[in-house]
């Protein structure tokens, strides 16, 4: 098995990840990802251009039934951001700006 690097990733064996695209999302526009998806364990995130918003933005998941935040610890992946874990829903920070992804859970 063939294992890849990304610089500031850890090394793993890769298999194939089944995807779930059925994100949905709102909030302020110029910080909303243009695409988010998920693997078993892992969220990615693609945005338009982060030197649009000016530097990374702060990650948090959300607890659903608690209503609390836990800040997230982000990896660099160009043209993604990743966030470890699986998460139903999520608030993307920076600035005055606030945006919320989630997904239903299945």
């Amino acid at each position: 098995m063939k294992k890849r690097f990304f610089p500031g990733w850890q090394h793993s064996p890769r298999y194939v990840n089944s995807y779930d695209f059925d994100w949905h999302m709102k909030g302020t526009q110029h910080i909303l990802p243009k695409q988010v998806f998920s693997t078993e364990n892992e969220v990615w995130f693609e945005f338009p251009d982060l030197n649009v918003i000016d530097g990374l933005p702060m990650i948090f998941s959300l607890d659903p039934y608690r209503g609390k935040e836990k800040i997230m610890k982000i990896y660099q992946n160009p043209p993604y951001l990743v966030i470890k874990g699986r998460h139903s829903q999520i608030r993307i920070r920076h600035k005055n700006a606030d945006a919320v992804v989630w997904r239903e859970l299945k």
